[in-house]
């Protein structure tokens, strides 16, 4: 787990229940796997910093995803397990792809 500096105070988050992150305004906007949003004081590089976690990848320089909450790699769009879709910007999309399948050939 995770504690966080929210809008709504200090949080402790289970990193499996966070979706994906991205920046929002001066902020960081973090969606959960219960439909929430968070919002935290931290730039997108102090986020990856402290959540230093292998399964999140960095899709564009706003976004970051948990492998675990990708259900499908697609031209260059991932779907998320909720159904969302989030695109992966065309310079990052090969090693984008390539981490994402990677990680699913580790749980195969």
């Amino acid at each position: 787990s995770v504690i966080l500096n929210t809008d709504d105070g200090e949080m402790k988050i289970m990193i499996s229940e966070i979706m994906y992150y991205e920046t929002e305004k001066r902020k960081i906007a973090l969606y959960l796997t219960n439909g929430k949003k968070l919002l935290v004081n931290r730039t997108i590089t102090e986020m990856q910093e402290h959540i230093q976690n292998e399964k999140f990848i960095m899709i564009h320089r706003s976004c970051v995803v948990n492998t675990d909450h990708i259900l499908n790699i697609h031209d260059n769009t991932l779907i998320l397990d909720n159904n969302l879709s989030l695109i992966i910007s065309r310079p990052r999309y090969k090693e984008v792809k390539q981490k994402i399948l990677k990680m699913w050939g580790a749980l195969i």
